[in-house]
């Protein structure tokens, strides 16, 4: 897919309604556009967005977890398999 077309569908899972994006649901307006705009970046940057990448953004805004906590947990779970 391209980058639209990556968007497109990227969108099709979120839900302003009930601020849900992937069916994780944010608790703000504000942190769901938070993350809903930065996974779109992030699309137009070659990524392919993931649930994992929700709950990431999700832990760091609605639980307070830090970054480096989020990376060692990253590393942790695929430092061995390369």
């Amino acid at each position: 897919m391209n980058a639209e077309q990556e968007e497109k569908h990227f969108l099709k899972q979120c839900s302003l309604d009930d601020s849900t994006i992937m069916g994780i649901q944010f608790s703000s307006a504000n942190h769901f556009w938070e993350t809903r705009d930065s996974i779109i970046s992030s699309i137009y940057e070659g990524d392919h967005p993931t649930k994992a990448d929700v709950n990431d953004a999700y832990q760091q805004l609605e639980e307070h977890v830090p970054t480096e906590k989020l990376i060692d947990q990253l590393v942790h779970e695929y430092g061995g398999h390369q």
